[in-house]
Order: C-alpha cells, then structure tokens, then sequence
C-alpha cells in the first residue's frame, strides 16, 4: 500500500500588477523537486473549497498555489448565500483576460522560487470562471507541462486563441452542465484537434456544474467528483511526473 502523502499547508502573498494577493500554499512532503500547480478559482474566490482542492492536488505530489484574485472584495460561500455570485460579480467582469494572465505568471514565478518545486514541471488548474482563463492561459502561458480545466469553455471568437494553445490539456466536464452544454465542449475538442493540441477531455454522466462543490447539494455529484480526481491522478503521473 503505498503511504499517504503529506501536507504542509500555509497563507502566503504573491505581488501582481502591484497589488498583493492572499493566496494559500499546500506543499507535498516529499524528497525532491516535485510539480507545482497555479490554480485559478470559480467566481466566489478563494473560499474553503478552493483550499480544499489544493490540498487534495497537494496529496497528489504537486504543490499547489491558490491565490484570490479578486481585487476590492473577499471569498464567498455560496453554500450560505445563494446571492453570492451577484456580490463578487462586478468584480470578476472587471478582471481583464491580460491582468489575470499576469496573476497566473505571478503565481508560476511564486512555485518557482520555491526550492522544492521543479520549475520545469508546472501547470495551470482553473475550476469553471478559472477552467476559461486556464484555456487562455494555454495559448498565453509558455513553458507549461500541462493544464487542467474543471468545466471551463470558450465560445464564438475566443475559440480562435486555441490555434496556438500548448498542451497537454486535460477537460473535465458534466454531461448535465446547463451552463457548458455536451455540444459547447464537442466544439471546443475539435478545434483543439485541428490545431494539434493534445486533449484528453472526459464527461460524466448525469455532473451538473460544479459538479464537485460539496457545499451546495444541487451541484455536488459524489461519483462524478471521485472519478474526475481519478483522471487528475492520473494525468499527474503520466503526463506531468
């Protein structure tokens, strides 16, 4: 049986832009350098769920930063407040594609003036808001080893940024996703094909959006999430090391 991984966890900042960024830091306990992820949040910021990924991705073996994006208000839990998606609305449609590609690099630079994190073993996570700036990221980003998109898309236009995108891009959708129709990420993969970016796209059966957001029971699929971290494992250990 192989040992459980563990994790050292703490707050940290990281500079962007000239703004400073809380952000949350869950380190493998491992010998060596091991992968490091930048992670992008959903639009209620880096709340309990958010740091709950992290330290699953973390017993993983990769390090993972989650820094809160939002500048001018905090975290929300929608799993209290149903409206909380209005509140921090005004400041997610201010985040321009540029800034937030700034924060990503800001987050990358942070893993790798760690000495435990392998500089040449990084990739960008993005959870729904953060799966679309993740796909961005992929056409933006250089030196990536991979990225890993939990129901993000692009549509019309925006399709045209995945011509150059770099891959190994790893997609997890719900089948049931009102928001992201099974149709929206048939077109995203075939655009990926015929620019050549390798993709390795899953759907799961009857997985709404944000189909691992335990915090709000009309969401939440229990079987969805377990097997979605399944093909995370997986794409951790054969395509990023």
């Amino acid at each position: 049986m192989a040992t459980a991984i563990q994790v050292r966890e703490s707050d940290v900042t990281i500079e962007s832009g000239g703004d400073v960024l809380p952000a949350f830091f869950a380190l493998p306990q491992r010998t060596g350098p091991v992968p490091g992820a930048m992670m992008v949040h959903d639009i209620f910021g880096l709340r309990d769920l958010a740091r709950g990924q992290a330290r699953r991705l973390a017993a993983h073996g990769v390090a993972a930063v989650y820094p809160h994006l939002f500048r001018g208000i905090g975290p929300v839990d929608p799993g209290v407040d149903p409206e909380a998606g209005k509140a921090t609305r005004p400041f997610v449609d201010a985040i321009t594609v540029e800034q937030c590609m700034g924060d990503i690099e800001a987050g990358l630079d942070f893993l790798r003036s760690q000495p435990e994190v392998d500089p040449d073993r990084l990739i960008i996570w993005g959870y729904c808001w953060g799966g679309a700036m993740v796909l961005r990221g992929a056409n933006r980003v250089p030196g990536l080893a991979g990225v890993v998109v939990w129901h993000g898309i692009l549509k019309g236009e925006d399709l045209a940024e995945m011509d150059n995108a770099v891959g190994p891009i790893l997609g997890l959708f719900g089948d049931a996703d009102s928001s992201i129709p099974v149709s929206d990420v048939e077109v995203l993969q075939a655009r990926c094909e015929v620019a050549g970016v390798e993709t390795d796209f899953h759907l799961f059966p009857d997985a709404p959006h944000s189909f691992c957001d335990d915090t709000r029971p009309t969401a939440f699929n229990a079987e969805a999430c377990k097997h979605a971290w399944k093909e995370v494992g997986r794409f951790i250990r054969e395509r990023v090391g």
